[in-house]
């Protein structure tokens, strides 16, 4: 099910701004946030059960955006996005599908990842819808170099930016 649920918001993007796609998705009884939110973590990851509750929400049938600017110094060829979550999620840089990990497991650092891309110099959009069906739910995200070594010489901007 949350399979289909991502093939079509896949399908969404590829049509339609990201604000839109958003208005198209409220309709799913599914958490969508009508307000951006900032989140840093001192973690590898990001645990969204944690995030929803200081919201009042419900993490257990809920999607949840998130959207970070990869800010790279050159360009950078041949680097991976490299993914994890307890929950499906799909991961988009620059508004491309490059990763994507179903089901409900336990997060593993680096269990998706992604084929080779090139990082532009400037800004860089990464995206990720995570569905949780019940329970914790988080997710992780980096990049790695042609050598399998994290890539270090990015900045990240958290919020919104240009669609």
């Amino acid at each position: 099910m949350y399979a289909d649920l991502i093939d079509e918001l896949d399908r969404q993007i590829s049509r339609q701004s990201w604000v839109e796609v958003s208005a198209a998705w409220t309709n799913l009884n599914l958490m969508l946030a009508d307000t951006w939110h900032a989140v840093d973590t001192i973690n590898y990851n990001v645990n969204l059960y944690i995030f929803a509750n200081a919201l009042n929400k419900s993490p257990a049938g809920a999607l949840f955006w998130a959207v970070t600017v990869v800010n790279s110094q050159q360009d950078t060829p041949n680097v991976r996005l490299a993914v994890g979550s307890n929950a499906s999620c799909v991961w988009w840089v620059n508004g491309q599908k490059v990763a994507g990990i179903y089901g409900d497991h336990q997060t593993v650092a680096d269990d998706g990842v992604s084929k080779r891309l090139t990082l532009k110099k400037g800004p860089n959009v990464s995206r990720c819808a995570t569905i949780n069906g019940s329970g914790a739910t988080d997710f992780c995200g980096r990049f790695l170099d042609a050598d399998d070594k994290p890539v270090t010489n990015l900045a990240l901007s958290l919020g919104e930016t240009a669609h």
